[in-house]
């Protein structure tokens, strides 16, 4: 009897003994992987100290030969184009085992207005400076990419009012789309622009991070519960007295919800996804100018709330403020974001597109920098004798 208590003493303890091991290795391992998160996001800091800023202008009318018909149906695909622009540069990033273990590099897409004009950017590192102009080349091949130096230390010269649009809802819950919208959701921000004045200077930051598809994972479990609910309401009513009241209010109605919700989120996992920021920064020699520009712009992307399971709104809650200026300057993640702290949330690439596309034909704001000239390179068959007439620089 003793020698079978001892038995199970020692294999009790080698349980124990294995289980707080293969524990302790896991926590130690997820611990390496953090530093190596921390090292490599100072390390992508380092790079976007000197990264580059590109403008991107675009003609007025990109196809004057077109029919009328013709140009209506490159607007419809307008923002198409800008899904396969995100799409592609999701590969800024590794695609296997390896995005698990790195801090992923960002890119951003900025607007900025001043009082005369309102212009287009992409902020890179310079390794990635050529990968992200030809990606855009062929998604706008009429584009024009130049680098530009950057207006940061214009926009603080006076009073700020800045902060984030959070999205108030599961990070694997939808937004509108173009697809679902009767005008280009560009139109509503940029008019907002419009009406700045002297010195007043608004910068729209979207700060776009590649992600894995671990954020389904919820989603799975929300249409899960929405089947399963479903279902119970249907029993449920099946099963009463076809005398007495119904138990739901409504039942159309919220089966309705239920279906709409589930074919949303359905939707929303069909596509690959980014981590996306919304930054606004809003400058005046009047700080309540500043301000009230800052909440008119932020309060524009409410046209991408889908009740009730999203909306948009603006924050500038103090705590999640700490060295915004400086992330925005450097255009990095903030260092903590999640709880009161979170600033960003989960977009697919149509998302994204929504969010954030390249102006076209049918943006009406009068102050957009549309593209003046077109720099191109001399011809393949360019004579190399004959008459002398000059230069050309190309």
């Amino acid at each position: 009897m003793e020698n079978l208590d001892y038995f199970v003493n020692t294999g009790v303890t080698w349980i124990f003994a294995i289980i707080g091991t293969s524990l302790s290795g896991y926590l130690l391992f997820r611990f390496a992987i953090f530093l190596n998160k921390q090292f490599m996001r100072q390390k992508i800091i380092g790079k976007h100290k000197n990264g580059v800023l590109l403008k991107v202008s675009l003609p007025r009318y990109r196809h004057q030969s077109d029919t009328p018909n013709e140009r209506v149906s490159q607007s419809k695909n307008k923002t198409n184009v800008a899904e396969q622009m995100f799409a592609e540069l999701r590969a800024i990033v590794p695609q296997d085992w390896r995005k698990h273990l790195i801090y992923r590099e960002s890119l951003s897409f900025e607007i900025v207005a001043t009082a005369t004009e309102i212009s287009f950017y992409i902020f890179c590192t310079r390794d990635l400076q050529s990968f992200v102009t030809n990606t855009v080349y062929a998604a706008y091949p009429e584009a024009d990419i130049s680098v530009s130096s950057d207006y940061f230390s214009n926009l603080t010269k006076n009073n700020l009012s800045y902060g984030y649009v959070r999205l108030v809802g599961p990070e694997y819950a939808p937004i509108r789309t173009y697809d679902t919208m009767v005008n280009d959701s560009l139109n509503s921000v940029l008019n907002k622009l419009t009406n700045l004045r002297g010195e007043e200077m608004v910068a729209i930051q979207t700060i776009l991070t590649p992600v894995s598809g671990s954020w389904r994972n919820k989603a799975y479990s929300y249409l899960n519960y929405l089947k399963k609910t479903q279902a119970d309401s249907q029993i449920k009513n099946a099963s009463q007295d076809p005398n007495s009241p119904p138990i739901l209010s409504n039942p159309s109605q919220d089966l309705n919800i239920d279906k709409d919700a589930f074919a949303s989120v359905e939707q929303k996992m069909n596509k690959k996804g980014f981590l996306t920021g919304v930054r606004i920064i809003s400058s005046s020699p009047d700080p309540n100018v500043a301000k009230a520009n800052f909440e008119l712009v932020a309060r524009s992307y409410t046209q991408f709330d889908v009740s009730p399971l999203t909306s948009f709104q603006p924050s500038q809650f103090s705590l999640g403020l700490n060295n915004f200026l400086s992330y925005f300057r450097l255009r990095v993640q903030p260092l903590f974001d999640f709880g009161p702290f979170k600033q960003q949330f989960i977009a697919n690439t149509a998302e994204v597109a929504s969010i954030f596309h390249f102006p076209g034909e049918e943006i009406q704001s009068p102050k957009v920098d549309w593209q003046k000239y077109k720099t191109a390179g001399a011809p393949a068959y360019l004579p190399t004798e004959g008459t002398f007439m000059g230069y050309n620089f190309f």
